[in-house]
């Protein structure tokens, strides 16, 4: 099990060499860029047995 509390940027961080720099996907919130992270890497995790529970503050 694993415990994440996190605080993300305002704006999404990347370096030149993630496929996102410089594209439109870059103007997205941290919080913004979390989640299709999540979204994409919940897949693999459901997919090797694994499950993802997630709750976030109203």
């Amino acid at each position: 099990m694993a415990l994440n509390l996190f605080q993300f940027n305002t704006l999404a961080q990347y370096w030149p060499e993630d496929p996102e720099y410089e594209t439109p996907e870059a103007s997205a919130t941290g919080e913004q860029a979390y989640s299709r992270y999540g979204a994409i890497a919940g897949k693999y995790i459901v997919g090797l047995g694994g499950t993802v529970i997630i709750s976030t503050p109203e």
